[in-house]
């Protein structure tokens, strides 16, 4: 059972069997994509809408609701939903900790939150899909021309050399 205090729509993408899996790609695009979202819980949404308002942009967006299920899937799983060569953000509303280790960059909290309606603090601290999409197409156009390095071999060189979190 999964809850949330939003009211959120339902993920066609989604479902038991593929939420085990610890990632999968809730909305594709044609080709290889010019951007990868990755973000968990309501901030899947938001990416979605964040995609909606770059319609000119190929972006992927892939839910992550467990790294650690993520982790434990076989290398060609992981890099299929990550693949080298795309630029990855994080979208994650309560903190940006932790999410270097899958994406080139992160859009999410980096001070204390506040206290409000849910909607107000949101737009407050710019979770909104414009924001996003602006944050987003900056990614881009800093990796424009570049072919960025793979987020799952770095996460696989870590743990053979004991990196950071290992």
């Amino acid at each position: 059972m999964a809850l949330s205090r939003q009211g959120l729509p339902n993920l066609a993408a989604s479902s038991p069997e593929i939420v085990l899996k610890g990632a999968y790609i809730c909305d594709d695009c044609d080709g290889a994509p010019d951007l990868i979202l990755v973000a968990t819980g309501s901030e899947v949404s938001l990416s979605m809408e964040a995609k909606a308002k770059m319609p000119a942009v190929k972006i992927r967006v892939v839910s992550m609701p467990c790294v650690e299920f993520f982790e434990a899937q076989p290398i060609e799983y992981k890099r299929s939903i990550l693949p080298e060569g795309s630029p990855v953000m994080s979208v994650e509303a309560s903190s940006t900790s932790g999410w270097d280790r899958y994406s080139h960059a992160q859009f999410g909290m980096t001070t204390f939150g506040a206290s409000g309606k849910g909607g107000d603090c949101l737009n407050k601290f710019g979770f909104t899909p414009d924001k996003v999409a602006g944050q987003g197409q900056r990614v881009i156009d800093f990796y424009k021309g570049k072919s960025p390095h793979s987020v799952v071999d770095r996460c696989i060189v870590n743990e053979i050399i004991g990196g950071p979190g290992h």
